[in-house]
């Protein structure tokens, strides 16, 4: 079937190491969502288009992987994929999630502060962004 590119803007906030001069500056990230092409047990029970989830930040592609993150240059090759545009706004203090996984999904969370226990799929991580964004 047809990709569905849809763009949404959401601003979500993340914690920095220390003190810098650009830390109230948002960072743009590309949240991209995906079927898989890999074999997996839970595959069968995700939404069709959102098995898989990477980010782009200032080019590079953040693509977090089973046994692996993969991280080379964009050159916007994915722009045909559904993905969402969200505006990071980094802070001293975030609080922690609780353990999880690791998985794509869990990958970008961490980046970009959510700490939210109930965001396990790529298309539930859709679904909190898109909200964020209607909040804004």
């Amino acid at each position: 079937g047809a990709s569905m590119v849809r763009e949404s803007k959401a601003e979500v906030t993340t914690a920095t190491s220390g003190a810098d001069e650009d830390k109230d500056k948002p960072v743009r990230v590309r949240v991209y969502y995906t079927h898989s092409d890999g074999d997996f047990l839970l595959k069968q029970y995700l939404k069709r288009g959102f098995s898989h989830c990477f980010m782009e930040i200032n080019g590079m592609i953040v693509d977090p992987r089973f046994y692996y993150t993969d991280i080379f240059e964009s050159l916007g090759v994915y722009a045909h994929h559904t993905y969402q545009d969200v505006d990071i706004t980094r802070q001293e203090t975030v609080r922690r999630t609780i353990w999880q996984p690791f998985t794509c999904v869990s990958m970008i969370k961490a980046f970009m502060g959510i700490n939210k226990w109930y965001i396990l799929t790529p298309y539930q991580l859709w679904s909190y962004l898109d909200g964020q964004q209607k909040e804004t």
